[in-house]
């Protein structure tokens, strides 16, 4: 391992337990719960894999929230999915939610800032090297879950911060650049599909 590097598990990027929650099997939070306004709530659905999915949000009431503050989140914070395929996928909360609250098979996760780029663990969390650690401790045939000291034991190649930094430097450039050819390729074969389209209407109107 690189000079400076360290294994972590993620637990051990803070002193506070509550650093790493998540909502137990049974909570109390029911659809009947869901407002048109108030405190947002966090669900599966809205976890993309190192992408916020902003769309249909929903709801509690302050009171509600209040009862169930130990499960909040703040903007910032980074959400992992528990549940589903793929299991482990990643992503931070936007600045457009200040605070609310997680619901089942989610884990907030909030590391000591003061040696963890949160950037950095996103992008680690949704690395093959996390999504294997936790795909070795799946349950349930039809809906894969793995649990919340699954989680917490996930084990990370950690650098010191500055290195952090510089890597989540490189790794937004790539992802810049990947983008931009998943565009430019999009746009052939949009124009590759028109193309194949206007030759077949040619074909069978005998005009080739």
């Amino acid at each position: 391992m690189k000079a400076g590097w360290e294994v972590k598990t993620l637990k051990q990027l803070s002193k506070d337990k509550a650093a790493i929650v998540s909502v137990p099997f049974g909570s109390n939070l029911k659809v009947s719960d869901y407002k048109n306004e108030g405190i947002p709530i966090l669900r599966l659905q809205n976890i993309g894999k190192g992408y916020f999915i902003d769309k249909d949000i929903k709801y509690i009431s302050e009171e509600k929230a209040e009862e169930l503050k130990y499960h909040s989140f703040v903007s910032g914070d980074i959400a992992l999915a528990k549940l589903g395929i793929p299991v482990g996928k990643t992503c931070t909360i936007p600045s457009k939610f200040e605070s609310g609250i997680i619901t089942a098979d989610i884990v907030r996760i909030r590391p000591d800032k003061n040696f963890v780029d949160y950037q950095f663990l996103e992008y680690y969390l949704n690395s093959d090297l996390s999504i294997t650690q936790l795909t070795r401790n799946i349950s349930g045939a039809t809906r894969p879950r793995v649990n919340l000291s699954d989680v917490r034991n996930i084990e990370i190649f950690f650098p010191p911060l500055p290195e952090q930094q510089r890597i989540v430097l490189k790794l937004d450039s790539l992802r810049k650049q990947t983008k931009r050819l998943e565009t430019l390729y999009q746009s052939k074969l949009t124009a590759l599909d028109e193309l194949k389209k206007a030759l077949l209407h040619k074909a069978f109107n005998g005009e080739l």
